[in-house]
């Protein structure tokens, strides 16, 4: 699902836009995490932080526990 974020603005808003989909509930959230390139993204972090730019790609995979 396409969501549009700018620069500054905080990976948290991202998470926010997964929480008001249809699709997504939060129980499917539990466990989950948001990569980008390998790289688990932190909510307090801002876009530009990991240089996420027009038509990246960001993964919703489930975290493992070691």
């Amino acid at each position: 699902m396409p969501i549009y974020v700018h620069s500054n603005d905080k990976i948290q808003s991202i998470w926010s836009e997964c929480t008001f989909s249809t699709v997504i509930t939060e129980n499917s959230l539990k466990g989950k995490a948001l990569f980008y390139k390998d790289t688990v993204l932190e909510r307090n972090k801002c876009v530009s932080d990991y240089q996420i730019s027009r038509g990246s790609i960001i993964n919703l995979k489930s975290v493992v526990s070691t």
